[in-house]
This record gives structure tokens, C-alpha cells and sequence, in this order.
């Protein structure tokens, strides 16, 4: 477990995702939700402000997922989750969810306030 985002390891949630899809009969998906401001305010306002973004990210993403879903931490603006037994509707609904609590945190930094984006694929 990431101690700082509370993710689960990639390698624990790559493994997770490829024992479940290998079993017949379920429509496991993989997300990847990538922060797309990330690099402009980490330039802006360093790596503690980084942080607090991807703290924030994961904490929004954690909340928005099912309870057997897993989040794991790919690099500091990018996220993989992975959804077992996700039908197509579930996958569009989780997809949507989870862009709408991203583009819904505004997090103040250095008396300026961003309003996130992602792009999930």
C-alpha cells in the first residue's frame, strides 16, 4: 500500500487484474486515469504542491470506485485502476464518475485556485 495516495502497489494491481481476466465468463476492464494539469502546477508550485494533487486525485478516485475495484499508483499524475467483472454500462458509469469527482476538486495553491481535469482511457 502506497503510504502517501493509499494505492495499492502497481505490481499488486496489474496482478489482481490478470488472475480475474483469465477466469472465463467475466468482463474485467482496466482504467487509466491520467491528471492532465499535473506538469503545468508542479512547475508552477513544486513538488510539495505535486503531492498534494496526487494525494487529492487518489482520494477522490478511492472514493469513486466499487468496493472490489483497485487503484494503483503509476507515476504522480497517472493512475491505474482496475474493475473486475465490469460490464460495458459499468464501465461507462465508473468512467464518467470518476471524471466528474476529478473535475469537481478545486484545490488552492499558493493563493491560486485550479480546477482539475484528467483524461481516462
Amino acid at each position: 500500500m502506497d503510504r502517501q495516495t493509499q494505492t495499492s502497489p502497481r505490481t499488486q494491481a496489474g496482478e489482481t487484474g490478470a488472475r480475474r481476466t483469465r477466469r472465463p465468463g467475466r468482463g474485467d476492464a482496466v482504467v487509466i486515469v491520467d491528471v492532465d494539469q499535473f506538469a503545468a502546477i508542479r512547475a508552477m508550485h513544486g513538488s510539495d504542491a505535486g503531492e498534494q494533487v496526487t494525494r487529492a486525485v487518489a482520494d477522490c478516485l478511492r472514493r469513486r470506485l466499487r468496493g472490489d475495484d483497485r487503484l494503483a499508483l503509476l507515476r504522480e499524475d497517472e493512475f491505474l485502476a482496475v474493475l473486475p467483472g465490469a460490464s460495458e454500462e459499468a464501465l461507462a458509469v465508473i468512467t464518467e464518475r470518476l471524471r466528474e469527482g476529478v473535475e469537481g476538486l478545486r484545490l488552492a495553491l499558493a493563493g491560486r485556485v485550479w480546477t482539475l481535469s484528467c483524461t481516462i482511457g
